[in-house]
């Protein structure tokens, strides 16, 4: 079981975090990675995945989000990230750890 932030941003800067355990990050993995993660959740199919570095920086958005879709985060540097799932029910954030 990992943690689950709530977080609410804007483009530049992380206004507002509350974290709370989640078992959907069961379903996001590997945790660590290196290479790829792996979205193993029910997709909708406006569903859409966002990495942002800690500081709340947009790195990577992916649009229409397929089930079982990985995510090549192999160009990331090494540290923490969050993954912002997002569709029209509403948007779940979750902290990863990329290695080298």
């Amino acid at each position: 079981m990992g943690y689950m932030f709530h977080i609410a941003y804007d483009s530049t800067t992380i206004t507002s975090i509350v974290d709370r355990i989640d078992v959907l990050n069961d379903f996001i993995y590997p945790n660590p990675a290196k290479d790829y993660l792996k979205i193993s959740v029910p997709i909708q199919k406006d569903m859409q995945a966002t990495i942002l570095s800690m500081q709340g920086e947009v790195i990577l958005t992916i649009q229409n989000l397929q089930n079982e879709e990985e995510i090549h985060i192999e160009k990331l540097s090494a540290g923490m990230y969050l993954l912002n799932l997002k569709s029209s029910s509403g948007s779940h954030i979750f902290k990863f750890i990329k290695t080298e």
